[in-house]
């Protein structure tokens, strides 16, 4: 057995889970007051939309987007509409999809990301699709 494994014992590896537990609730309540302050602080809107802006770039670099609209938003959470074109396995187009999606933003990590898939629907009778 290694020497620094000698010392872990329950007690030890006990305050290391509370501890770990106390960071992860602590980052938990800083993010649900900077999503409050959202609400009513225009300096931090800013970086939030512009890390909107970011995902939809992200989300639309493959090309297969033929828009990408954000349908509404209330302090950390968006639901935004794609169209998207997708393709099976073998590289056949299936069809134009539209996608309702909600997203979540994380002022810690600075970014948004995807909460759940809202609903999907395929865009039938369209000419050339």
């Amino acid at each position: 057995m290694p020497e620094f494994l000698r010392w872990l014992g329950s007690r030890e590896l006990l305050v290391g889970g509370a501890a770990l537990g106390l960071v992860v609730g602590l980052g938990w309540v800083c993010e649900a007051r900077v999503c409050e302050a959202f609400l009513g602080g225009p300096a931090s809107v800013a970086a939030r939309d512009a890390a909107l802006v970011d995902y939809a770039a992200v989300r639309c670099e493959a090309g297969r987007c033929e828009s990408l609209e954000l349908v509404s938003h209330m302090g950390c959470r968006a639901k935004v509409r794609v169209l998207e074109l997708r393709f099976d396995a073998y590289g056949d187009k299936i069809g134009l999809f539209r996608a309702d999606e909600g997203l979540e933003f994380s002022p810690m990590l600075d970014r948004w990301r995807l909460r759940e898939t809202l609903e999907v629907k395929q865009i039938l009778g369209l000419p050339g699709y």
